[in-house]
């Protein structure tokens, strides 16, 4: 199940993104997370994630959902299926190198799953996955395809030949949102 949403162009992004999370959140109570990047500073990626519902983990005019200002925003509803009903395994997940914040529902089979971690630990010695959720190893493959010079639709592409499977995902990666399946 899970469910992933995506706001962009509006300077209350997080705040739209909780809504939806919390409109969809039969599709997950494990954990939920938010992030945001903003058109002037789209470097930067601020996040925030906890266990349980959107409504209690970023309530109405709390710190949590006010402190995450940009114009673009994704979120995350969990319902655990690849990996510990955690926060590590919460989403979004967030690369440094480059800055980005990826969420995804669905499920890669466990054979394409493993072969496409040993060839992204092989292929990117500084690529650490904490993790046995799908969305953290697609998060680390797309920054490294992104990192190695593509595009974005060349990398989106290759993350899509490279992870067989059903799948819904949003990312933010310099300032924008995108969205695939």
């Amino acid at each position: 199940m899970c469910a992933v949403v995506g706001v962009c162009g509006h300077k209350e992004a997080a705040k739209f993104s909780r809504d939806g999370l919390h409109t969809m959140q039969h599709r997950g109570q494990d954990s939920v997370g938010v992030a945001v990047s903003d058109s002037r500073d789209p470097a930067v990626i601020k996040h925030r994630k906890g266990l349980g519902v959107a409504m209690h983990v970023f309530p109405a005019g709390g710190e949590a959902i006010n402190s995450l200002v940009g114009d673009c925003a994704i979120g995350h509803d969990r319902y655990a299926t690849a990996g510990e009903p955690d926060l590590l395994c919460a989403q979004p997940h967030v690369t440094t190198c480059p800055p980005l914040a990826f969420a995804c529902n669905g499920d890669i089979p466990p054979a394409g799953y493993e072969q496409a971690r040993c060839d992204l630990l092989a292929r990117a010695s500084d690529v650490e996955l904490k993790t046995r959720n799908d969305g953290e190893l697609e998060a680390n493959f797309l920054a490294v395809e992104l990192r190695s010079g593509k595009s974005v639709p060349e990398a989106v592409k290759a993350l899509m030949q490279t992870f067989k499977g059903a799948y819904s995902a949003v990312f933010l990666y310099q300032g924008r949102l995108y969205a695939f399946r």
